[in-house]
């Protein structure tokens, strides 16, 4: 996914398992929708389908692998910080 992305020529792509992040200020929307449509056009190049309903465009916030990304850096997601309180310790090993 890594060097498939890179081959977008888009600066900052983050790609975590298969979800990808691009970074970009709201203020340059249309620099933002042009490397969405660089990086989308890399993807399916490579013969991946993309599911358009679990994108998120333009969004000023978003939450990836439990972290909230935003402008001003990250951190762990509420809902899954409240999650992770409720977790019991393992009691064996096959309970890891």
């Amino acid at each position: 996914m890594d060097q498939i992305c890179s081959r977008s020529k888009v600066p900052g792509v983050k790609v975590f398992f298969y979800d990808v992040t691009i970074p970009g200020h709201i203020v340059f929307w249309a620099k933002c929708w042009e490397d969405t449509c660089a990086v989308l056009r890399a993807l399916t190049g490579a013969g991946l389908m993309i599911n358009l309903r679990k994108c998120k465009f333009l969004a000023p916030q978003v939450v990836v692998l439990g972290y909230q990304l935003f402008e001003g850096g990250y951190m762990l997601a509420r809902k899954f910080l409240k999650k992770w309180h409720k977790l019991e310790a393992p009691h064996s090993t096959k309970e890891l």
